[in-house]
Formats: C-alpha cells, structure tokens, sequence
C-alpha cells in the first residue's frame, strides 16, 4: 500500500510526504501475483493486516482526494 502527498509549487510538483507498507493478506499469494508484483509470501508475512493500516493510511490521506490508476479497485480494499 502506498500514497504520495503531493503539492504543485511554481508550476513545478512537489512531493511532500509519502507512506507505504506491505499488507499481510493472511492467505498465500497466488504464483502469478507474485511473478506480477514481485512480492512474496516472506516478504508480507510480519506486514500489517489491512485493519491495521487503514486508521494510519487515511490519517495520512486527511481531507486530500484520492486519485489513482483504477483507484474503484484499490478503493474497495479501504471500504
């Protein structure tokens, strides 16, 4: 999981902060997942669950908007 907080300053964007963790699925991940993201079973297994992470990721998020690459996916993690 991952956001970046972002500022257009002088016409120029600017990154202000970022967050990103690793989310334990609690369940294997799929071969072609992994061959796809590159991200294994060992790399998430001491990650924290999605419950964990929402309260620090929309703290993180405020009252900005979210925008994203097919964000109605990533969105239905969240909801």
């Amino acid at each position: 999981m991952g956001a970046v907080r972002f500022q257009i300053i002088d016409g120029k964007l600017k990154v202000l902060d970022t967050f990103q963790s690793f989310v334990n699925p609690h369940r294997a991940i799929p071969y072609f997942v992994q061959k796809l993201t590159g991200i294994t079973d060992v790399m998430v297994r001491d990650a924290p669950d999605i419950i964990d992470l929402k309260e620090k990721f929309f703290s993180f998020v405020g009252d900005n908007p979210i925008v994203g690459q097919n964000i109605k996916f990533d969105l239905g993690f969240l909801s």
